[in-house]
């Protein structure tokens, strides 16, 4: 499964790239997309927000393609609320399911719907890369919204152990994508649900002191088990 999910994290931004084109000339295509509407809700009562820092095809786009063009600055608290993700997530999926609920049996217009809600969060993910972090969409994706709401539901949320001995150096902090803090948790377990677990604080941390530990490992190469 690792070696699957490697090669998955290796290609799926050129394989969402590739489905995209050749949904132009046949829409239906895109329902393939229909996975990753449900994927983070399914997947987050079992392995929290796993889906969207290892599965996600416009996550993994983000950080294979726009983290080169990217300002990486922190994305604004604004971004952040929990109301924004609320509104944002209601209006997106009202308007996506009024459109789906009139094209309904007709696999090219619901096609075309899955296009374009794709197309929007690409092209929304793009613009916000470039003035902020690659990751800032993932603050209010409807999507990653929803998988963190089941998450928070769950059990499943605590992912990350921080050993004692973290320094508290503040790497894991900088390089974190979702602007979390792992180093406050010295000594115990990262709660927050907001964690995608994409294992960047993993290969940050100078003194290899954080790692997984209850739940799937991250799909890099550096990540560590640390025991706390």
């Amino acid at each position: 499964m690792a070696t699957i999910l490697k090669w998955w994290k290796n290609y799926a931004a050129i394989v969402m790239l590739l489905v995209m084109v050749i949904g132009l000339k046949y829409p239906m295509i895109m329902l393939v997309f229909f996975i990753c509407m449900i994927g983070p809700s399914l997947t987050g009562f079992f392995t929290g927000r796993f889906w969207c820092g290892n599965i996600c095809p416009i996550g993994i786009f983000f950080d294979n393609v726009l983290i080169k063009i990217s300002n990486h600055q922190k994305a604004p608290k604004f971004f952040k609320s929990k109301w924004i993700r609320i509104i944002f997530t209601t209006l997106m999926m009202s308007m996506f399911s009024f459109e789906i609920f009139y094209s309904f049996g007709k696999p090219v217009m619901m096609g075309m719907v899955f296009y374009e809600m794709i197309l929007e969060a690409v092209i929304t993910g793009t613009f916000l890369s470039v003035i902020y972090h690659n990751r800032v969409w993932c603050h209010f994706c409807p999507m990653g919204s929803t998988g963190a709401f089941v998450t928070y539901l769950s059990n499943r949320k605590k992912v990350l152990n921080v050993s004692e001995q973290c320094s508290k150096c503040r790497k894991c902090e900088e390089s974190c994508p979702m602007g979390l803090a792992p180093h406050e948790y010295q000594g115990t377990k990262l709660s927050s649900y907001n964690c995608i677990q994409c294992g960047v604080c993993v290969k940050s941390c100078p003194n290899e002191r954080i790692g997984y530990q209850d739940n799937i490992k991250p799909v890099e190469k550096n990540s560590i088990d640390v025991g706390v």
